[in-house]
């Protein structure tokens, strides 16, 4: 005699697999809808704050040596320090600033919490901030020399800061902070204007 297979038995494994398959699929759309859809790398640059206007040229005085009335070359580029850098404090030391001051990149893969657009920084200044990089790299401009100061760190549990080292020869300049791909290529830019 043969014994005929119940509708039951068919239809409790279909039921089991389309439960998983839901439950999968709200799962997955659950764990979208919290991270988010990530935003494309940009070259894009965000610039904070008011540049600094560069200190007055000085002339040549009438010691200086001169070849035809011209300045020789030596004396048309000023001195500058090499670019000097900074001591890494592991995403440890963030300082306190209201986040209305804080600037974020185009994508906000990178916001930078301290120094804030305008103030005035000197030697051991601290750069901090957060990131979803592995590694930030910075530069500081003097609006007299150009590069004095520049390097790169690391992103620790979400944030990055470090101690700045420097020697301005002007009276203000440009903080840059940046990602970059394994080319070089910077991306997620901001530019916080400074004086010193």
């Amino acid at each position: 005699m043969v014994k005929k297979r119940s509708n039951h038995t068919v239809f409790k494994p279909l039921v089991i697999t389309l439960a998983i398959l839901v439950i999968g699929g709200l799962g997955f759309w659950g764990y979208r809808l919290i991270s988010g859809p990530k935003k494309p790398q940009t070259r894009a640059v965000v610039t904070v704050g008011k540049p600094v206007t560069p200190p007055p040229k000085s002339s040549p005085s009438p010691s200086t040596p001169s070849t035809n009335g011209q300045p020789s070359e030596t004396n048309q580029t000023k001195p500058n320090s090499n670019p000097s850098g900074a001591t890494d404090n592991g995403g440890t030391d963030i300082p306190n600033t209201p986040s209305s001051q804080w600037t974020t990149s185009a994508t906000g893969y990178i916001t930078v919490k301290s120094p804030v657009a305008n103030s005035t920084i000197q030697d051991g200044v601290t750069l901090a901030g957060s990131a979803k990089v592995s590694q930030v790299s910075w530069r500081l401009i003097d609006n007299d020399v150009g590069v004095i100061a520049q390097g790169q760190l690391s992103v620790v549990s979400g944030n990055f800061s470090g101690t700045l080292h420097f020697k301005s020869q002007g009276t203000g300049g440009r903080l840059d902070v940046y990602s970059t791909n394994s080319q070089g290529v910077e991306y997620n830019e901001v530019q916080i204007n400074v004086s010193f």
